[in-house]
């Protein structure tokens, strides 16, 4: 996973923005606090789920037309 909490006032952004959204998924009893869950762990170990790298060495070149 890419770092992406190097500043500290960004990791209690994250933080405090994550427990409100558990907070609001558990009172008004949705999935929204599910949410919450992810950027939390993502907030404390200090990575970012949602940057994936796409790997373009592994397509084939017959899938882009290009030979």
């Amino acid at each position: 996973m890419k770092a992406c909490n190097t500043n500290p006032i960004i990791k209690y952004t994250r933080i405090a923005l994550s427990l409100l959204a558990i907070g609001l998924g558990i009172y008004y009893r949705n999935w929204v606090g599910f949410l919450g869950v992810f950027t939390l762990i993502s907030a404390f170990t200090g990575g970012c789920a949602f940057n994936v790298k796409i790997d373009r060495s592994s397509h084939s070149s017959s899938a882009t037309g290009k030979n």
